[in-house]
């Protein structure tokens, strides 16, 4: 429908549109979903099955911090897309002995949520149970993952981000 819109505008060429919803480009001041009166994207989408996924969106102290790359802040996305049983890769050693390394392979069992809280805030633990880690008898086998921070510096501007260290 918008890619229409466009070529009919003639914006074909000016109309971008970054993965997160957000209007990339603007002419003249004016945003592309302002401008034709598009609403932000929901905060669920849902899978084949019908299965919310949830977008969650990092904690950036600092819009340069927002602004900086996955790998500037060690790895963590400013957005996730997770859903119930969906395949995740985790980004970041947290328990070496254990297994729970860069690059260990699982699926989400549960998203878990303080009271009156939901996406895209983040939540306060991913629950995943990994291929190659016997995980918690107390949780049937899971590992419940919590956000991590990432600390770095921009042109003497201290930035931080939190957001779960998985893909």
């Amino acid at each position: 429908m918008k890619s229409y819109c466009f070529q009919k505008l003639g914006l074909d060429s000016y109309a971008v549109e970054a993965y997160s919803g957000v209007a990339a480009k603007n002419v003249n001041g004016i945003t592309i979903h302002s401008f034709l009166k598009i609403p932000p994207k929901p905060q669920y989408f849902r899978d084949l099955n019908g299965s919310p996924i949830a977008r969650i969106a990092a904690e950036n102290n600092s819009k340069k911090a927002f602004s900086c790359t996955d790998d500037m802040a060690n790895g963590l996305s400013n957005v996730l897309y997770l859903a119930l049983n969906s395949r995740i890769m985790l980004r970041k050693n947290l328990n070496v002995s254990m297994g729970l390394v860069n690059g260990a392979l699982g699926t989400i069992t549960d998203i878990i949520y303080a009271k009156g809280c939901r996406p895209p805030q983040l939540p306060l633990f991913v629950i995943v149970q990994f291929d190659d880690h016997d995980g918690f008898e107390a949780l049937d086998g899971n590992v419940p993952i919590r956000a991590s921070q990432a600390d770095w510096y921009v042109s003497r501007s201290h930035c931080t981000r939190a957001q779960f260290p998985l893909s």
